[in-house]
């Protein structure tokens, strides 16, 4: 399944998102909503399967036909750690995609 990772600036969270669903075989491009431009974004959007959104927040900014909130907040967690445990812990408790291939 190709997966669209959201979050604000697209570092932490989206980043760690993607290491977890490759693990398990999806194809998953993590991104920023405030880094690309709305054209970027579109692109992105016609590219993915699911847009996983982890703030609820941002979840407006994003098509609503293919949304999935997984909201683990605002970013709070280590830049300098690829995997903050408290985030892979919040990250599992969600449901884990099933892939079409």
């Amino acid at each position: 399944m190709k997966v669209l990772a959201v979050c604000g600036e697209g570092l932490n969270r989206s980043v760690c998102v993607r290491m977890l669903l490759q693990y398990v075989g999806h194809e998953v491009i993590p991104v920023g909503l405030n880094r690309h431009t709305d054209e970027t974004l579109q692109m992105l959007y016609d590219w993915a399967d699911r847009v996983i959104v982890l703030d609820r927040g941002l979840a407006a900014r994003v098509p609503q036909d293919k949304l999935l909130v997984w909201d683990v907040g605002p970013d709070r967690y280590s830049t300098a750690r690829a995997f903050d445990p408290d985030l892979v812990r919040r990250l599992r408790a969600f449901p884990a995609l099933v892939p079409t291939r």
